[in-house]
């Protein structure tokens, strides 16, 4: 059977291809279905999920960067790609490994994103990872910058709220306008492995 596991070389920023080199003014990201995804955890925000971003038919559309795993949610048992196992699957991050979206469609609107993250240990002691967002700016260039970093936890939980600055978009405060951008997730090379899962973003919709 063949794993998923993948060792692959850095994928360079030039992954940014078949980004919108500028904003697109249009009525665009109307495909989004928004659903109460963290309510049990104090959070009513709208949100919804990245294409692929539960992992639960593997990892189509995402790009892994080094050592990554479509893994089994509760015993972190590899997943076989022709196995026919669907549903209850997490991506495994070794330390330094990335993993990178599909391209996701955003307006000024999108202020957030949020996903689960799981190391099996508590506080600083467990996975981290870092998020950045590869966008191209208003002038055409192609950009990355950070969103910040998320811990993992002795269970699944749902990570901190990871602010997006719409700023960097180049759009206008009015929703009417469009780009597409990509998300890179690393394991911190310092920390353990870590697992993600449900990959999110908030449009700030109420």
């Amino acid at each position: 059977m063949t794993s998923l596991r993948r060792r692959l070389a850095l994928v360079p920023l030039a992954l940014v291809a078949g980004l919108a080199a500028v904003p697109v003014a249009s009525a665009a990201c109307t495909d989004q279905t928004y659903d109460t995804h963290f309510r049990d955890y104090k959070d009513n925000g709208l949100y919804w999920l990245i294409e692929g971003g539960d992992f639960d038919n593997g990892s189509p559309g995402w790009t892994f960067e080094g050592a990554v795993s479509v893994v089994r949610d509760e015993d972190g048992g590899e997943y076989e790609e022709d196995s026919g196992d669907t549903g209850d699957l997490a991506l495994q991050l070794e330390p330094g490994a990335s993993v990178l979206t599909p391209p996701v469609c955003v307006t000024d609107a999108h202020r957030s994103m949020r996903f689960y993250a799981y190391s099996g240990r508590r506080g600083h002691k467990g996975g981290k990872v870092e998020v950045q967002m590869l966008y191209v700016d208003d002038k055409g260039e192609d950009r990355s910058w950070k969103v910040g970093d998320a811990g993992g936890s002795e269970d699944w939980r749902p990570t901190k709220v990871l602010k997006l600055d719409a700023k960097r978009y180049g759009l206008k405060k009015s929703g009417e306008e469009s780009t597409r951008v990509r998300f890179r997730i690393t394991a911190k090379h310092t920390h353990e492995t870590i697992r993600i899962d449900d990959v999110y973003i908030d449009p700030r919709l109420r």
